[in-house]
Order: C-alpha cells, then structure tokens, then sequence
C-alpha cells in the first residue's frame, strides 16, 4: 500500500467513526472497566492500540515481525514450561512421585549402622560432639534438651554412606491415607529412628522391622520392692530412648502455612488461570483476582495460627520436682523425668524454668520465681506411699474429684495392670491435684490410729518401695511409668495433632461433578476450535488461548473467594463458641460432622 491509496485508506480509517453517537470522549481510564462489560472494555482498548491503517487490518494479512516465533515453536515451549512446572509441583503433591524422581531404595539386608554410632562416648560417637556454644549459656534444666539438640545438629552435619538410608516412607494401614515421607534421625544405642504422629520408632536389626519405643507398664509387682532408682550409669541411654517429657502442640510459621495453602492443587490451578486472563488483556480483572485470592488464603492461615495457638497452652510448664537417682534425692525440671524414676509428688510447685541464665542467676532467682502449675501431675505415676485427690476433668471430663491411695499390696507373681485393678493407684499426667498427703503425713496418721486403738482405722503398710528414705520436701513417692507423648496427656495432644490430616470423603462426589462439567467443557472448546480453524483472518494464538480458557472455566473463578469467605466466617463463629478448629478440611465436609465435632469436643 503506497502513495495516494495508503493516504486515502489512513484518511477513511481516522474519519470512520466521525458520525457515531457513541463514538468515546475520552480515553479508557484505570477503573473504566467497571461501568462496561470485559468484552466491550477489550474491544474498546483494541481500537485505541491502532494507531493507522496497518493495524486495522486482519491478522492474516499483515507480516510477521522479525523476531516472531511461530505458532508450532510457541505451542511446544507453553507444553514444556507447563510440564517442567507440573513435575516440581507432582514432587510436593504426591510422595511416591517424589520417591520416584529423587530417591533411591535401600535393602533392609544393606543396613548396617557404624558401632562408632552406637556407642555413649561422646569421644567415640560421633553424634555426640559438643555444641560450638559455651558451656555457661546451658542451665541446669537443659541437660536433656542440649542432648536432643547435640543429635539433631550432628545428624545434619554428618555424612551418610551411599548404604545407609536418609528417609523412610511410611504407608499407613488406614486405607485412603497416603503414604509419608520422614527423615531419619541416627541416634546413639538406638541406630535408625524416625518420628511419626509424635511417637519414636527405631529399626530392629534382628527381626528387620521398625519397632514403637513403649514404655514399661506391665511389670510385676515385686520389681518395686527392689527399684531403687536410674543410675547414673543409666541415665543417658534413658534420656536418649524416652527423649524430653513435654507436650506442647507445634506452632508453624506463616510463611510454612502460607506457602502449603498456595502450593495446593486447587490455588495452583487458579493461578494458572489468572495467566490465561492476563494472556487474553484482562489484566485490570486478573490483577483483583490474584489480590483477593493471595489475601483470602492469608487469612485463612492466620485464623489456623491463632487456633494452633490457642492450643500450646496445653502443655505443663517447667518446674522442679525431687527425683531419687544415683542413690540421693535430686531437684531436676520435669521435663527430664523419665520411665523409671522414683519421684516425689508434692502440691507445692516448683521454680519457673528460665532457660538462658546460667547456674548462678537461676539460684540467684530461685527464691524470687513465680510459682505455677504446681497442682498439675506431671507424667503418668504410680503412687507407692501417701495419698492424693486428683480432678480427672482434662482428661475425662467427669468432674468427680478421685481419690488415689499408695499400693499396699505386693501380690507374688501378679502384674502392674494401670487401667484395672490398680487404677486407683495411677496418677495421670495433665490432672490436677486438689489434695496430696506425703509420706509422712501418712504416717502420723496411722500412728495416731494406732495410738487410740482403733482397730479398724489402723492399717499397716509394708515398704513397697526398697530401701528408698523419705523424700525431704514430704511428699509422696511415686514411681514414673510413662512420660512426654506416651502419657495419657501425650496421647491427646497426638489425637488434636492427627485431626489435622485431609479429610477425603468427598473427593469421590467432587471428581464425577468435574468429569461432567469438564466433558461438556470439552465440547465447547472443540467446537470453537473447528469453527475457528475455517477463519482465516482469526489468530491461531488466540484461539488457542481460547478453547483452553474454556477448559479451565469448568471451575468458576470466583469459586476460591467464595470458599475463602465461607471458611473465615465459619471459623470466627465457631471461635466465638471457644471451639478451635486447626483442620479448615473439616469446616468443608459436612459429610464428617460427627467425626469433626467430636474431635472439637477434645480441645474446648
């Protein structure tokens, strides 16, 4: 097109709509789009981009830039770019894909941990080398702790032979659960552990089976007649097998919630969509979709974190208790009671733990500290001499105080059994104490009795507990059965922990709802994509961009800010009823009512 016939077509093309009403005083502004339809707003921004006569003419017509790729290139990079994403995203997704791309199975037969490992020596093991820390900064309440801490940061330095395994892929027996992906943690006397639902397994060389660590509870009576306390010897194996005695529900970050709520399938695919409209020019619409849909899942992971939160107050706070190890009476933080102890259970608490001073501030403070929870129990014990009245609310729920005695009775050859015979003798781990008589109350009690000749009051009770003396603080000995998650205290913290999984029961309906929506879909698309192929003067990019904008709307775009602002009012309705949901799932499947209430019914 040259000469007086370019001049005349720019010339009928810049006066075309001269005598048009509805010809457009000014330009389109940032929010014109809302007072008009997103096709009209396209079209009008569509024919203020022409600046001459080249530009209103068909796309078949004009000449490809210099540059341009071509539409089998473009088409073959946009299915290699969404395959590479779906391949890092199907790691997080799915576990046996993960296992598939990045790990490599190891023999149970190959397993064979180094005997430096095994051994207590922190000059020979090399899992208990020091901290880079001082040695002043650690006080006495985080021996237990610092060990922990010395074995988590020595398994991340060390390096693992090709032979030995870095996970463990653990398949639940429910069916529907999927299958987990742990680390294994190297620890010393114990060799491969791992850590799943808050218990601790280790692999059993001999029978070549992962084994739950369990505590003793079932042993005969007439061991407490000669238990004398952990050794010294002891008490390391034991602080490494049993691990701390805590109960504290773990308490993500937002950038760990915020980064699974993004990463899941259904916001992944929203966000691709969010590309097509800003690949189509909609990018004033694509812009409010992704904000709102960004701020809705942030709020949905704040309303997590502050019922997660409200949930750590679950857990008992340090305080010092008097222990007989080795031989003597010990004051030591009840985090670092273990199965086994002898203990001596008094109403009056403790000193509040402060973990950054060192040895002389926390004896210097000690006077000074404030005293809480000192009526709650603080494992799971049986009660060898005094007597104790116990609330079992927390656990139970019944409100009916307990009474709890000291075991008088050493029948030869029978067993502990802590939930029937001798449950009048067991102490809960998260109850509170509402009366406690130690030993020596006790005893002025029967020698009064005996005094006044009251035949029936007056009762002997032998010595149950070996050669143990008195505690000095006059409680009650207790003998310690289990501690941390193993306790009755633990298993709830556990059941609140486990209601988080994905509840599934509706996938099943959701996946025959989408299958008919994407068929009819389908058939939209590849009837545009005939018709549209017979056009010559209609782009193939757009078209394309089309029949898969199609595809996708089988889930509607305002789909997640509905669901969004459905869960956020649910939640703050049911907080206002002090019932914390950490699970949003179970807020969207009114098909499992009855497991979700009963499950916020444990952590009122």
């Amino acid at each position: 097109m040259e000469g007086t016939t370019k001049l005349r077509a720019e010339l009928t093309h810049a006066l075309s709509d001269l005598n048009d009403p509805d010809r457009p005083a000014a330009k389109t502004g940032w929010f014109s789009w809302m007072q008009m339809d997103i096709e009209e707003h396209a079209a009008l921004k569509k024919r203020e981009k022409e600046k001459s006569v080249l530009d209103a003419l068909p796309k078949s017509m004009r000449v490809p830039k210099r540059y341009m790729p071509t539409f089998a290139s473009l088409l073959c990079s946009g299915i290699l770019v969404t395959v590479h994403l779906l391949i890092m995203l199907l790691q997080v997704w799915s576990v046996k894909f993960n296992l598939r791309m990045n790990y490599v199975q190891v023999e149970e037969e190959d397993v064979d941990v180094p005997e430096d490992w095994m051994e207590l020596q922190d000059e020979v093991n090399p899992l208990l080398r020091p901290l880079s820390i001082q040695s002043d900064t650690i006080s006495q309440g985080q021996s237990a702790k610092s060990l922990m801490e010395r074995i988590e940061q020595n398994n991340t330095q060390l390096v693992i032979p090709k032979h030995l395994p870095t996970h463990a892929c653990i398949i639940p027996s429910k069916a529907g659960d999927s299958p987990l992906l742990l680390p294994i943690l190297y620890m010393p006397s114990l060799g491969l552990t791992v850590e799943y639902h808050r218990r601790r397994y280790y692999f059993d060389y001999e029978s070549r089976q992962w084994m739950k660590i369990r505590c003793n509870t079932s042993m005969p009576l007439s061991f407490f007649a000669t238990w004398n306390g952990i050794a010294d010897a002891q008490l390391e194996a034991a602080s490494i097998r049993f691990g701390e005695n805590k109960f504290d529900v773990r308490q993500p970050t937002f950038k760990e919630l915020y980064k699974a709520q993004l990463l899941s399938p259904f916001t992944v695919f929203q966000l691709f969509c969010v590309v097509l409209w800003m690949l189509d020019d909609y990018w004033q619409y694509s812009a409010f979709t992704l904000f709102m849909i960004l701020t809705f899942e942030a709020t949905v992971v704040f309303s997590r974190i502050k019922s997660l939160g409200a949930l750590r107050g679950m857990g008992n706070r340090e305080r010092l208790v008097g222990v007989y190890r080795g031989g003597e009476w010990r004051n030591v933080w009840t985090t670092e009671l273990l199965p086994g102890d002898i203990l001596s259970l008094t109403r009056i608490g403790g000193k509040k733990k402060d973990p950054v001073d060192s040895k002389e501030k926390v004896k210097q403070k000690a006077d000074a500290a404030v005293v809480e929870d000192g009526d709650v129990v603080p494992a799971d014990i049986l009660l060898l001499r005094g007597s104790t009245v116990v609330n079992e609310a927390s656990l139970t729920g019944e409100s009916v105080p307990q009474m709890k005695e000291g075991i008088s009775e050493l029948t030869e050859g029978e067993e502990l059994d802590m939930k029937t015979r001798h449950k009048t003798h067991v102490l809960y781990a998260g109850t509170k104490m509402l009366q406690c008589k130690g030993v020596e109350v006790v005893d002025a009690e029967e020698a009064s009795s005996d005094e006044e000749g009251d035949k029936f009051a007056a009762k002997t009770h032998p010595n149950v507990y070996g050669d143990i003396p008195n505690p000095p603080d006059g409680g009650c000995i207790c003998f310690v059965l289990r501690t941390g998650f193993s306790s009755a205290q633990g298993k709830l913290v556990r059941m609140i922990e486990g209601s988080q999984e994905k509840v599934k029961g509706h996938e099943r309906e959701t996946a025959l709802l989408l299958l008919l929506l994407f068929f009819f879909a389908v058939a939209s698309s590849s009837y545009v994509l005939y018709h549209g192929l017979r056009d010559e003067n209609r782009s193939q990019y757009e078209l394309l961009l089309h029949c898969i904008l199609i595809i996708t709307s089988v889930i509607p775009p305002e789909l997640p800010m509905q669901m969004a602002l459905a869960v956020n009012n649910s939640l703050m309705t049911l907080m206002k009823l002090q019932i914390f949901c950490t699970e949003v799932s179970f807020v969207l499947s009114p098909k499992n009512s009855d497991d979700t209430l009963y499950r916020m019914k444990l952590i009122l």
